[in-house]
């Protein structure tokens, strides 16, 4: 419990920090990770909300009132889904492979319940989906429903398990995607809220890939040029069935139709 206070507390610093004006941008290397927890329970190899937690604190101390959370990790981000699920002011967006842990959240149709109806976007990837499916849902929802809200503060959730080498998630996401979407919502930030932009370490668990996909992130969030190569980036770009499958597209562009028929883009 004392390296999940601390985990929690890195969080807490980083959120603080930038919805401060301090820094611009943080990215926290926490562990144990945080997206699984719950108000009443530990789950899936996390005891305390990090992310949550951090984000309660800061709109409490009047830093934010208004943040989105978006969640990549390859397991559905249930934690922040449950702690904010009535909250209007929170928009939580999960990206992450369906019929993975855990099995009872992160269908489409959960999307909040009361005053938070519509601030709540899940998109279940079906396994196998690799550079065109994530970056066709990045481009076609994910981005446009963030922006649509205009948060003060953005907070990701990034989890490294949706990359080709994880030996608990089946989608095939090189180091490259990674930096491809750490640039999209860095762009966004610029965008709608002054640059403000926190990066939470999650899940990955393959030891081999999971350091050059972070270093990729952090890399592209510290607008570095303090590169490091990897070696299998080009030859998971090459599988087949990376480009966006048709029955891919098919399920993202429901959902986006879904979304813009509530008015929500």
């Amino acid at each position: 419990m004392a390296a999940a206070c601390q985990s929690a507390g890195l969080a807490i610093a980083a959120v603080e920090a930038v919805a401060s004006g301090e820094q611009r941008r943080a990215y926290a290397l926490c562990r144990p990770p945080g997206h699984h927890a719950e108000a009443d329970r530990g789950r899936g190899f996390c005891l305390l909300g990090n992310i949550p937690v951090a984000v309660m604190r800061a709109r409490a101390l009047g830093q934010a009132a208004r943040v989105a959370i978006l969640d990549w990790d390859v397991h559905h981000g249930n934690g922040q889904q449950a702690a904010f699920y009535a909250d209007p002011e929170v928009f939580t967006v999960s990206i992450h492979q369906a019929g993975n842990y855990p099995l009872d959240t992160g269908t489409f149709e959960e999307q909040g319940e009361g005053a938070g109806m519509g601030a709540c976007l899940n998109l279940p990837l079906p396994p196998g989906c690799g550079l065109g499916a994530y970056d066709h849902a990045m481009t076609e929802l994910v981005l446009p429903a963030l922006e649509a809200f205009a948060p003060e503060l953005i907070v990701v959730a990034c989890g490294y398990d949706a990359c080709a080498k994880d030996p608990l998630g089946k989608m095939l996401l090189n180091s490259a995607a990674f930096a491809r979407m750490t640039a999209q919502v860095r762009d966004l930030a610029e965008r709608v809220c002054d640059g403000r932009l926190v990066m939470v370490h999650e899940g990955g668990y393959s030891e081999g890939y999971v350091p050059l996909c972070g270093h990729a992130v952090i890399q592209t969030l510290a607008d570095s040029d303090i590169s490091v190569p990897d070696p299998q980036n080009d030859e998971i770009a090459a599988w087949a069935y990376q480009a966006l499958q048709p029955h891919q597209r098919e399920l993202i562009d429901g959902w986006r139709a879904a979304w813009a028929a509530a008015g929500r883009l």
